[in-house]
Parts: structure tokens; C-alpha cells; sequence
């Protein structure tokens, strides 16, 4: 608990929910354990191993270990199993012509197009509309809309240094629906429905 609550005015929210999230739910086994108690870290993790993923774990135990340096303890040496990285999945010209189709009129029809011009999910739903410009045709990524221990929260920064940028409208359906939104309602972020629903369409 210290050791998430030094850190809430420090790290992305998401971050601290991910910090909430592993002292819930990770290593139940030994939660009412004192940690002099425990004995063996290593056949901790090994039985861990059994229900999450090797990158699920390797991040648990990251926030585990560092609980415990802070807390002045002493860090036991422990092996991980290694995490696999998946190969980026991409859509060929004909399936994002497909895809484009497929979400006309849907409400996670902006959304969509707007990673397709690959802005993040946390990106897509921290755009605001003074950010874009139909005129010159272009889209300024500058803020993000992330998860937190509280709900969703708007941070004015993105991920790293890098994100904050200017890209051109390159699908001239996204010009066409973000033009048809009345001027009146051109205010505040261009996404207005809860961040599950573009999950959830997407997975149809």
C-alpha cells in the first residue's frame, strides 16, 4: 500500500491500476503470509506460473520485488519464464477496405478509422475536436484518455515523447463523417461512447 501511494501523483493511472489490480489478485497463496514467512519466492512463482501468462507474471512479480526493496527487504533472485513476443498482426489493403465497410454507421465507426490512421485506443478517445483541423485535413494527438483506479482519466500527456504529433487524414471517410458532425457539437473529445464499445464491436 505505501509503495502504490508513493507513486499515485507519479505514474500514469493506468500504471497505478495495474499496481492495484496485482496486489489484488496476484499471489493469493501467501497474502496472509508475513513476508520473513514465506519461505521459497522462487516455488511461489513457479505455482503463480500455473495461472497466468509468463508476461502477466513477470509484471507482478516486478511490482512484488520492488514493494519489497522499498520496503528495505531483501529481494530474493528468482527465475521468470520468458516471454514470448507475438509477431504484429497487420491488415492487408483489401481488409482495411473491408473493415471500413463493414463499420459504416456503427458507433465505433470514428474510433475505428482513427486506428486506422494509428492513433492508440487511449489516443483515439483523448482526441479532441480542437485538434482537429478539417480544413487543412490533419489531426493533432496531443493528450490520452486511460484507465484508473477511479475510472477513466484524461492525462495531457501521451506515452512517451515521441506521440505527440501531426498526421494527415489519409481515409477520406474519416474527413467525411468528422465534417457531418454539426458545428455545436464539435466540443470537448471526438469520442463520445464508453471505451468498451469499441472493444466490443471490434470483437464481432
Amino acid at each position: 500500500d505505501d509503495y502504490i501511494d508513493a507513486r499515485r501523483n507519479i505514474l500514469s493511472p493506468s500504471t497505478i491500476l495495474f499496481y492495484e489490480r496485482t496486489r489484488k489478485n496476484r499471489f493469493q497463496t501467501i497474502m496472509h503470509r508475513r513476508v520473513g514467512d514465506v519461505g521459497s519466492w522462487q516455488v511461489v512463482l513457479n505455482q503463480e506460473a500455473r495461472m497466468v501468462s509468463p508476461k502477466t507474471l513477470k509484471g507482478a512479480w516486478g511490482v512484488v520485488s520492488a514493494a519489497l526493496h522499498a520496503a528495505g527487504c531483501d529481494v530474493p533472485n528468482v527465475s521468470l519464464p520468458s516471454v514470448q513476443t507475438a509477431p504484429h498482426e497487420y491488415l492487408l489493403p483489401e481488409q482495411v477496405l473491408a473493415l471500413i465497410d463493414a463499420v459504416r454507421g456503427l458507433p465505433c465507426e470514428i474510433g475505428v478509422l482513427l486506428g486506422l490512421h494509428g492513433l492508440r485506443n487511449s489516443e483515439i478517445y483523448g482526441l479532441t475536436w480542437q485538434n482537429v483541423d478539417l480544413v487543412a485535413g490533419s489531426l493533432t494527438v496531443d493528450g490520452a484518455v486511460v484507465a484508473g483506479p477511479d475510472g477513466f482519466i484524461a492525462k495531457r500527456t501521451n506515452k512517451n515523447r515521441t506521440s505527440k504529433r501531426t498526421i494527415p487524414i489519409m481515409i477520406p471517410r474519416l474527413a467525411e463523417v468528422l465534417s457531418a458532425t454539426p458545428a455545436n457539437d464539435r466540443t470537448g473529445t471526438v469520442m463520445t461512447t464508453y471505451p468498451s464499445v469499441l472493444y466490443k464491436q471490434l470483437a464481432r
